[in-house]
């Protein structure tokens, strides 16, 4: 899933994720999400310090990564 796919209202995913396009999130709700992100990727997060240790810490990272990217331009004028 591309970050324009996520900007235009992509679909999620067909067995766990909503059935219809989602709507872009406010500017404020998009900052606050990064902003999260930012807290869950830091150095001294444990949450990382777990998923890096795991065989899926790349993929973990590269998956909140691409959120975080989908997510800022909606940011970025907060």
């Amino acid at each position: 899933m591309g970050d324009e796919s996520v900007r235009q209202g992509c679909r999620g995913d067909e067995v766990y994720g909503p059935t219809e396009a989602i709507a872009e999130p406010s500017q404020e709700l998009a900052a606050l999400a990064v902003r999260a992100l930012d807290r869950v990727l830091a150095a001294d997060s444990e949450a990382a310090e777990l998923w890096d240790d795991s065989a899926s810490g790349p993929e973990w990272r590269a998956s909140v990564d691409a959120l975080r990217t989908a997510l800022r331009p909606a940011s970025e004028s907060v």
